[in-house]
C-alpha cells in the first residue's frame, strides 16, 4: 500500500513537472511576427487611422467647415413678434389696447438659393477629398517613423558587432600582456575603445526606444515594429521607379493634394459668389394679425396683412463687402497655383533623391559582397599579430562605413518613395493601404 502511494505521488509530480515545463516553453515562445515588412507598415498605418487622435481632430474640423457652409447658405431662422399698444387715455388698460402678432422669415431669392446650393455641393466634394488627404498625411508620418526605427535597428546590429570585436580584441590583448608581447598602454587603448563603443551602443539603444515610443504614439500598440534587415528586404521588394521624373509629374493631376487645391479653390469661388449675392442682405417676408378693441362705441375688429422687405443695393457697405469677397477669391486662386507649383517641386526633389539612392545602392553592391571575407582576413591577421590593433580597428571602421552608407542609401530611397507615393497617391511606389470610408470618417 505504501509502495503504491509512493508511485502515485511520483507519477503526479512527474506529470506536474512536465506540465510546468510545457507551459513555460509556451509562455517563452514569442508571438510570430508578420515576416513581410510591407504588411507591417500597412498594419501600423491602419492603426494610426483607427486609434490616432490626429485624424479624428482633422475629421472634426472638416465637419465643422461643412456645417459652416450650410449655415452660410441658409437664409436664417423664422421669428415671431408680439406688440401691444394703448389707443386712448386708458393706456395701461389691456382691453383698450391694440394687439399685433407678426410671423416672419428671411429667405433666399432664386439666385441666392442657387449660389448657396453650389457652395454646399463644393464643400461636400472638398470635405471628402480632405479626409483622404489627411489620412495620407498621417500615413506619411507613420511611414517615416517606421523607416527611422528600421534604420536604428540596423545600426544597432552593426554596433553590437563592433562591440563584440572590441571585446574579443581586449581579451586577446590581455593574454598578450600576460605573455609580455604588448605593453600595458596598448591594453589601455583597447579598453578605451571598448568603453567608447559601449557608450555609443547605449546611446543608440536609447534612441531606438525613443523612436519606438514615437511610432506607438502615432499608431498605437501592435506587432508592426520593424525587424533587423527590414530596410533591405523592403527596398529589394519594391518595383523599379520610372526612368525619369517626367513620369511622375505627368501623374500629378491624380494627386489628392492637387485635387484638394482645385476643390478648395472651387469652394472659394462658390463662397465668393454667394457673398456677392448677399452683399446687401436677404429679403424678409412677414405676415401680421392685428386686433383692434372696441373704443367709444365702435366695434372691435381683426385685421390680417403681410409685407416683404427687400434691401436696396445703395449702401456703401455692400460694395465694400463685394470687394472683400473678390480679394478673398484672388487669394484662394493664388494659393491653388502655389500649391501645385510646390507639389511639382516636391515630386522632382523626391524623384531625384530616389534615383540617387538607387545609384548609391547599386554602386555599393560589389563592396558589400566581399565585406565578410575581408573582415575575416583582418581578424585572422590581428589574431596572429601581423597587424596592430590600430590598423585592425581602422580597417574595420572603413568596412563599417560601407555598411552605414548602404543603410543610409536605403533609408533615403524608402523615404523618397514614401513621399512620392503620398504626394502622387500612387500606392505602387510604397506599401501603404488605401484609405476607405471607414478609415477616414
Amino acid at each position: 500500500m505504501v509502495l503504491r502511494s509512493m508511485l502515485l505521488v511520483r507519477t503526479v509530480c512527474l506529470i506536474a513537472a512536465l506540465w510546468i515545463g510545457v507551459a513555460a516553453s509556451c509562455a517563452a515562445e514569442p508571438a510570430e511576427k508578420n515576416p513581410d515588412p510591407a504588411g507591417r507598415i500597412r498594419e501600423a498605418v491602419r492603426g494610426a487611422w483607427q486609434y490616432g487622435a490626429n485624424l479624428a481632430e482633422t475629421a472634426a474640423n472638416i465637419e465643422a467647415e461643412r456645417n459652416a457652409a450650410k449655415v452660410e447658405a441658409r437664409a436664417g431662422p423664422p421669428f415671431v413678434e408680439y406688440q401691444q399698444e394703448g389707443i386712448d387715455s386708458s393706456f395701461g388698460n389691456a382691453p383698450n389696447a391694440t394687439k399685433y402678432v407678426r410671423l416672419g422669415k428671411p429667405f433666399n431669392v432664386p439666385w441666392q438659393w442657387r449660389a448657396g446650393k453650389s457652395l454646399i455641393s463644393a464643400t461636400e466634394t472638398y470635405a471628402a477629398t480632405a479626409r483622404q488627404a489627411a489620412a495620407m498625411n498621417i500615413a506619411l508620418q507613420v511611414g517615416l517613423a517606421w523607416i527611422h526605427l528600421a534604420v536604428l535597428e540596423d545600426q544597432l546590429a552593426l554596433q553590437e558587432i563592433q562591440l563584440d570585436r572590441r571585446r574579443q580584441a581586449l581579451k586577446l590583448h590581455r593574454k598578450r600582456l600576460e605573455m609580455g608581447e604588448v605593453s600595458g598602454s596598448e591594453v589601455t587603448q583597447v579598453e578605451l575603445e571598448y568603453a567608447r563603443q559601449y557608450s555609443d551602443l547605449a546611446t543608440l539603444r536609447a534612441g531606438r526606444e525613443k523612436a519606438l515610443l514615437e511610432l506607438e504614439r502615432l499608431a498605437g500598440e501592435g506587432d508592426f515594429k520593424p525587424a533587423r534587415g527590414d530596410l533591405e528586404r523592403l527596398s529589394e521588394g519594391l518595383e523599379p521607379l520610372p526612368s525619369s521624373e517626367a513620369g511622375h509629374t505627368e501623374d500629378l493631376e491624380q494627386s489628392l493634394f492637387v485635387k484638394l487645391a482645385h476643390q478648395r479653390a472651387a469652394q472659394g469661388r462658390r463662397s465668393a459668389e454667394l457673398e456677392q449675392k448677399l452683399a446687401w442682405g436677404r429679403p424678409e417676408i412677414e405676415v401680421e394679425w392685428e386686433h383692434v378693441p372696441s373704443v367709444q362705441g365702435l366695434e372691435a375688429f381683426d385685421a390680417f396683412g403681410w409685407r416683404i422687405q427687400v434691401p436696396l443695393p445703395v449702401d456703401r457697405s455692400g460694395w465694400e463687402r463685394r470687394k472683400e469677397s473678390r480679394a478673398n477669391l484672388a487669394a484662394v486662386e493664388a494659393r491653388e497655383r502655389l500649391v501645385k507649383r510646390d507639389l511639382v517641386a516636391q515630386v522632382r526633389i523626391a524623384s531625384a533623391a530616389a534615383t540617387a539612392a538607387e545609384e548609391r545602392i547599386e554602386g555599393m553592391g560589389g563592396l558589400l559582397a566581399g565585406l565578410r571575407d575581408t573582415e575575416r582576413s583582418l581578424t585572422e591577421q590581428f589574431r596572429l599579430g601581423t597587424i596592430s590593433y590600430l590598423v585592425y580597428f581602422d580597417a574595420l571602421s572603413r568596412l563599417d562605413d560601407v555598411v552605414l552608407q548602404n543603410i543610409d542609401a536605403r533609408r533615403a530611397l524608402l523615404e523618397a518613395r514614401l513621399e512620392l507615393a503620398v504626394v502622387l497617391y500612387d500606392l505602387s511606389l510604397f506599401p501603404l493601404p488605401e484609405p476607405s470610408l471607414e478609415d477616414v470618417r
